[in-house]
């Protein structure tokens, strides 16, 4: 698990929440989380960036009524390729890189302290 990731679960476990303020997701935290996540801030905005491009192409998708899930890409992304992430292009062992797993979780609106315990992130994701 990367710092920044720690540090938002850390975050979200000590009572913080993301919120979506119109097309952007919001950290709410406690102070006591503050210095974590001022240290992570770039991690955590990258983070927060992918899920707003990921949550506009999920209201795109559903707009036209179609009831899968959107395979969730950033527009520069190269095509998909092994050993690599689908939604990126950066390194990942497995379908997505830590960062990328994240923002769409948030997207889908799940609960990241839950799935934060069980989820498989390795130091290199």
């Amino acid at each position: 698990m990367t710092p920044g990731l720690m540090s938002l679960i850390l975050a979200l476990r000590a009572g913080g929440s993301v919120k979506w303020d119109g097309a952007r997701p919001r950290l709410l935290a406690p102070r006591s989380q503050h210095q974590a996540l001022l240290e992570a801030g770039d991690e955590i905005r990258m983070i927060l960036d992918r899920a707003r491009v990921f949550r506009r192409q999920f209201a795109e998708w559903t707009a036209t009524d179609r009831t899968s899930i959107p395979l969730l890409v950033l527009t520069e992304a190269p095509e998909p390729r092994a050993g690599f992430c689908v939604s990126c292009g950066g390194p990942s062992s497995g379908w997505r890189c830590a960062i990328c797993l994240t923002a769409v979780l948030i997207t889908l609106g799940c609960d990241l302290v839950q799935l934060g315990q069980r989820l498989p992130l390795g130091p290199s994701d």
